[in-house]
């Protein structure tokens, strides 16, 4: 068997242990390909070391994957592939958005590449979502716009519709007429026993005055939700809410991993001085939060 078949067979090893969801045994395959692989293959050093990088993830190391993460970028940049260059740095951007701060996931993503592409659109994407959490929800807006339209085709349009819907929705909130929304489903009903623990846990761990709106946790309704398919439902108290006039005010935000390890984020959030909604995002864009999270699984920002 040649040099270039064990490589392929230890490979489809790796893979199968991974699908398996055998970390420990991929980390083990995976240092010894690292360890065969020729300083000469910048590629091959680059892909391996971005697969062990995830694997860490999944076994909850993800400083020692953002090591990782920033060492398949420097190969790629040593094999002098730029489209290797640009999927690396994606990787590295994506995991500081996650695991570490987004001013480093901000700093890293910019500047994009010119033109259209899945890593031009997916780099604009973790901007956005910096963007976001650093406060800038304008700029935050601007880079999910030119992430749309960078998109190269319908279906990655469509995932990053459902990863930044949190963020075309607060935009939305302000711009669009009420009952014209057309990301909302209407479903006026009384929140259930869960969704009202959940706002009241959210508003005691989230910023100053948070505390502040829960007397008005009894009194609101829930109106809609949206239209993406995700958990997130809009609030109303009396008429005020999501349906008045003026932009949001984000009073928790927190995050959460569901069992297969996908990323998400959710916000409790006010308007004209009154709970306005709750909002779940996926932070990775590998999966829509489809309920929402028990407030036992929740991070802090």
């Amino acid at each position: 068997m040649s040099d270039e078949e064990a490589w392929e067979d230890l490979d489809e090893v790796v893979w199968a242990h991974i699908r398996a969801r055998r970390f420990d045994e991929a980390e083990v395959t995976l240092r010894e390909l690292i360890e065969r692989a020729e300083p000469r293959d910048p590629l091959r050093l680059s892909y391996l070391l971005g697969v062990l990088a995830g694997v860490l993830n999944n076994l909850e190391r993800p400083v020692e994957g953002t090591e990782l993460y920033r060492q398949a970028l420097a190969e790629a940049r040593r094999s002098g592939a730029s489209n290797s260059v640009e999927a690396a740095r994606y990787m590295l951007t994506n995991q500081l958005l996650i695991h570490g701060n987004p001013t480093d996931a901000l700093a890293e993503a910019e500047p994009v590449p010119a033109g259209s592409g899945h890593v031009q659109c997916l780099l604009h994407s973790v901007a956005a979502q910096a963007l976001w959490k650093l406060g800038r929800h304008e700029d935050a807006r601007s880079a999910a716009k030119r992430a749309m339209d960078a998109a190269p085709t319908d279906e990655r349009r469509s995932d990053l519709t459902e990863a930044l819907a949190h963020i075309e929705r607060a935009g939305s909130a302000v711009r669009l007429p009420t009952n014209h929304n057309s990301m909302e489903i209407p479903d006026e009903r009384d929140l259930d026993e869960r969704e009202r623990a959940l706002v009241r846990w959210l508003l005691e761990h989230g910023t100053p005055d948070a505390t502040s709106y829960l007397s008005q946790v009894p009194l609101a309704r829930a109106v809609s939700r949206c239209g993406c398919g995700c958990a997130s439902l809009n609030l109303d108290i009396g008429g005020q809410g999501w349906r008045s006039p003026g932009g949001m005010k984000i009073l928790s935000e927190h995050d959460w991993r569901d069992a297969a390890g996908r990323a998400f984020g959710i916000f409790v959030f006010a308007k004209a001085n009154t709970l306005a909604g709750i909002e779940v995002y996926s932070m990775d864009g590998l999966s829509v939060p489809r309920e929402l999270p028990s407030e036992r699984i929740l991070l802090p920002e």
